[in-house]
């Protein structure tokens, strides 16, 4: 039943959505108890419902709810913890509450923090994020710290080129040149931008090499006084040699 209510979600049938979650719901806590874990879903299921709708008012107390029982069940440091935390600091950011969203951002953070140590990608994102809030507080200080951070992070992990990295680059620029630094936000969008470069021939070297492996064999057509895209990538037919074949 919550099955069937994710997906009519998933395809905007909210109205048809609601009444299945809270069939399951009445369910679960009839044959399971209140404080089960599968309640503790079709809670938050029921507060991705009403975000996605932009109710924030009738989402906050379901996420509210599942996220005191993940706490009972789970421990406070469980990654449905973290996710709950998470989607209660992405409510209140979009609904410009900046210094509500800010505590559940950390929170989450400091878990993530301790469970998947100081290193982890998944911490330059939510690091990246709560530097923005920061931002919006007017904590340029703590802002920069953390975009430093998240930066680091994934140019450790990912190189530096990639997406990721562009991302922070971006939101680098943009607060330097909003907080008085306008030359050291140029100098990092040239960054982001030659990154993003580098990213974009590398996805079209990728794209030519899929179709070579995907097109069939055949002769490049030399009679064409202008290659194209498809000449250009056309897979030469293998010649027999002995017992084997070769490729031109």
């Amino acid at each position: 039943m919550d099955l069937l209510g994710i997906l009519y979600r998933t395809y905007g049938r909210y109205t048809e959505a609601e009444p299945l979650f809270r069939q399951a719901l009445v369910m679960y806590k009839k044959s399971l108890g209140a404080d089960h874990p599968s309640v503790a879903t079709v809670l938050y299921e029921l507060g991705e419902l009403f975000f996605l709708q932009n109710k924030y008012t009738e989402a906050e107390p379901f996420y509210k709810q599942s996220l005191g029982i993940y706490e009972k069940v789970f421990g406070p440091d469980h990654s449905d913890v973290v996710n709950a935390l998470n989607r209660l600091g992405e409510l209140y950011q979009d609904q410009k509450k900046y210094a509500e969203a800010i505590p559940f951002y950390k929170r989450a953070l400091t878990i993530e923090e301790k469970t998947l140590g100081s290193e982890h990608p998944d911490l330059a994102s939510a690091m990246n994020n709560l530097a923005t809030l920061y931002y919006y507080q007017g904590d340029n200080t703590m802002a920069e710290s953390l975009y430093k951070q998240a930066l680091e992070i994934y140019e450790k992990e990912y190189g530096n080129d990639h997406p990721f990295v562009a991302t922070v680059l971006e939101k680098m620029a943009e607060f330097y040149e909003k907080t008085g630094r306008k030359r050291r936000g140029e100098t990092i969008e040239r960054k982001s931008e030659e990154d993003l470069f580098k990213l974009s021939e590398v996805i079209m070297l990728l794209f030519l090499h899929r179709m070579v492996l995907l097109r069939p064999c055949r002769e490049p057509d030399r009679t064409s006084p202008l290659p194209t895209l498809f000449s250009m990538v056309d897979v030469p037919c293998p010649r027999k040699l002995g017992t084997g074949f070769i490729y031109p």
